[in-house]
C-alpha cells in the first residue's frame, strides 16, 4: 500500500509538467486524472497548487483502491473453498483444503475491516477532525452520502460523493454560467489573472482573508 501512495503521491507532483489544463472540473474528476486523484483541486491538477486536502484525497483514494481488491481477493477465496467442498464427493484432502481456503479467507476479512477502519481513523486525525460527531469535532465522510452536509474540518463538508470538500467547492454554479467555485489567494498576482474579484465571497476558504471564494468562469 505504501508503495502506492508513494506512485500516486508522485504523480500528483508531475502531473503539471505533462499537462498545464489537465482539468476542466473542481473538483477534478477521475476521467481527467485517474482514479487515484480524483477529487483533487482544479489548481492542484493544472499547476501543482496542492493543498493538505489534496493530498489527503489522494491518500483516500488510494486507500479505497487497495481495500477494494483484498476484498475481491477474500471473496474469491471464499468461492474457491467453497468450489473445493462441494466437489470434494467424500473426498477428506479436498474437503480440508477448502476449509483451509475458508479459514484464510475469514482472517483476509477480518484484516480488510480493521485495515478500513485504520484508513478511515488515519484520515480523520490528519484532517484535524474526529471520527465522532460532536458540537466541536468534525465527522469523517462517506462512503457514499453518509454525513453528507456535516463539517469535516475548517471550511470544509462532506459531499454527496462521500468525499470532505471546501464549502466554496460546494457551492451552485450561477444560472446560466459556466465554471465553477475555488478558493484562491486573491493577492497572488497569478490568482488574479482573468479573475473578477467582485465574484468572490469571503468565510468559505481556510486560510486568512485574503483567500477567497471565486467564481472562475470556463
Amino acid at each position: 500500500m505504501i508503495g502506492l501512495v508513494v506512485c500516486g503521491l508522485g504523480a500528483l507532483v508531475a502531473l503539471p509538467v505533462f499537462a498545464s489544463q489537465i482539468c476542466t472540473n473542481d473538483p477534478c474528476a477521475s476521467s481527467e486524472v485517474g482514479v487515484f486523484m480524483d477529487g483533487i483541486s482544479r489548481s492542484c491538477g493544472n499547476t501543482g497548487d496542492c493543498s493538505v486536502d489534496d493530498i489527503m484525497q489522494v491518500f483516500h483514494n488510494v486507500g479505497n483502491y487497495v481495500l477494494a481488491i483484498a476484498g475481491s481477493l477474500v471473496l474469491l477465496m471464499y468461492v474457491i473453498g467453497g468450489v473445493f467442498i462441494l466437489g470434494s464427493h467424500g473426498n477428506t484432502t479436498w474437503v480440508q483444503k477448502g476449509f483451509k481456503y475458508l479459514q484464510t479467507s475469514t482472517v483476509g476479512l477480518i484484516i480488510v475491516f480493521v485495515a478500513y477502519a485504520g484508513v478511515k481513523t488515519l484520515e480523520a486525525v490528519l484532517r484535524g477532525g474526529s471520527v465522532m460527531t460532536t458540537g466541536e469535532t468534525y465527522v469523517t465522510c462517506g462512503p457514499g452520502n453518509i454525513n453528507e452536509g456535516e463539517p469535516c474540518g475548517e471550511y470544509m463538508r462532506c459531499s454527496d460523493r462521500g468525499t470532505c470538500e471546501s464549502e466554496c467547492a460546494l457551492k451552485d454554479t450561477p444560472s446560466g454560467m459556466e465554471g465553477g467555485w475555488s478558493c484562491v489567494d486573491t493577492d497572488t498576482l497569478e490568482a488574479l489573472v482573468s479573475l473578477d474579484t467582485a465574484s468572490c465571497v469571503t468565510n468559505l476558504c481556510a486560510g486568512d482573508e485574503t483567500v477567497q471564494c471565486c467564481f472562475i468562469e470556463w
